[in-house]
């Protein structure tokens, strides 16, 4: 059965892939996913966003001038 997903659930299931250490392919399959749609999704998102990429800082540094 087909199940329709809004934009701000694919978000999440791409940046839920994204920091998993899974391939997408293995991702798609332990999440039940085509990675045809997941493809698709991903592209509509890139497009909707402009130029930008959403990121995670995933770790601060303090810098220190001499």
């Amino acid at each position: 059965m087909r199940k329709t997903r809004s934009l701000e659930q694919w978000r999440n299931i791409i940046e839920e892939q994204q920091a998993s250490d899974l391939t997408l392919t293995e991702f798609c399959q332990q999440h039940a996913l085509s990675k045809t749609s997941f493809y698709a999704a991903r592209s509509k998102l890139n497009a909707s966003s402009g130029s930008f990429v959403r990121a995670k800082v995933t770790k601060h540094v303090d810098v220190i001038e001499p």
